[in-house]
């Protein structure tokens, strides 16, 4: 096999690897806050994860140039928002429904993520994807159980999250013509912690954690 072949070859397989270690990873962080129980809240979980991943890469990245200087700050701050409604949706919905439920829902954000490519940027949907699509709100639809109680309004959450998350992934595109990672990624620690500190300084811990 050719060199060049060879690193087309690379580059096809590092973009599916990238996403499963990401789901994976994601998967492992949202069993952790199952096991965290009622002293920390949505708001705590929130505030710590944010804030701590905002002074690591201000920490790492922040000490010979401006980490924050980036290409269009206003799709930056947008993306940053919808990320961390996103994250917070999910945290919310894994508190209030089974971990396999919550994550069911909330990783219909592909679908999402397709509508909202074509509405922003006029991507086409073929009849394959159409179907996909269909077949992932069948799917969600099937889940829900439509009755006034506390699991719905967890699975409405969820899937106000995986919508945010498509969102957020469309939004992505643009934003790495011109951004490397780290600055798309501190932006949305930054806008996550701005959005959870006033719910995180005015509900303090419950108690103390021995």
């Amino acid at each position: 096999m050719e060199t060049g072949e060879k690193l087309k070859l690379e580059a096809a397989l590092a973009g599916p690897l990238f996403m499963l270690s990401a789901a994976m990873l994601f998967t492992a962080l949202n069993m952790l806050v199952k096991l965290l129980g009622p002293h920390f809240n949505v708001w705590h979980i929130g505030f710590y994860r944010f804030c701590g991943g905002m002074l690591v890469l201000l920490a790492v990245f922040g000490r010979r140039s401006n980490p924050y200087r980036g290409h269009n700050a206003r799709l930056l701050i947008i993306r940053g928002c919808t990320g961390s409604i996103a994250f917070i949706s999910v945290i919310t919905a894994i508190r209030l429904l089974p971990v396999s439920t919550a994550l069911v829902i909330f990783y219909s954000f592909p679908a999402f993520s397709a509508i909202a490519s074509f509405l922003i940027y006029g991507e086409r949907i073929g009849k394959l994807e159409a179907a996909c699509i269909l077949l992932v709100m069948v799917g969600v639809a099937i889940l829900f159980d439509f009755e006034l109680t506390r699991g719905l309004f967890g699975q409405a959450i969820a899937l106000i999250g995986g919508i945010f998350a498509g969102i957020t992934v469309t939004l992505i595109r643009s934003l790495r013509e011109n951004n490397g990672p780290v600055v798309i990624y501190l932006y949305f620690c930054t806008m996550g912690a701005l959005v959870t500190l006033p719910m995180f300084v005015l509900e303090p811990i419950c108690q103390p954690i021995r």
